[in-house]
Order: structure tokens, then C-alpha cells, then sequence
């Protein structure tokens, strides 16, 4: 994945299963939000994209 603004150097970029593991770091909180507010059906939605992330993390 390439930064469309061109700042920094090629050789900064994660790799992409890092950059997984931060997505799904910053979306288990959200969810658990989500649950304890009762909204439902956001909750699960953000824990299919939890699941996702964590699916690429592995990779």
C-alpha cells in the first residue's frame, strides 16, 4: 500500500500484517463501545472488521 501524498521514503512503509495489527488495536475498543451503548448492529459490523484485521495480521 503507497502513500498517495508522497511524504517519506519508500523504505518507511510497515509491512502490511503490521498495519493490520494497529487497525484491529484501534478497532477492539470501538466495538466494545459499540456493545456497551447497544448499538448492535455497529458492534457487529466493527467485529467483522476486527476479525479481518486480525486475519491479515496473520498473514
Amino acid at each position: 500500500m503507497s502513500d498517495s501524498s508522497g511524504s517519506g521514503s519508500p523504505g518507511d512503509e510497515k509491512p502490511a500484517h503490521e498495519r493490520a495489527k494497529e487497525i484491529a488495536d484501534r478497532i477492539a475498543p470501538l466495538m466494545r463501545e459499540a456493545r456497551s451503548n447497544r448499538f448492535d448492529f455497529l458492534a457487529y459490523l466493527l467485529a467483522m472488521a476486527l476479525t479481518e484485521a486480525r486475519r491479515l495480521s496473520r498473514d
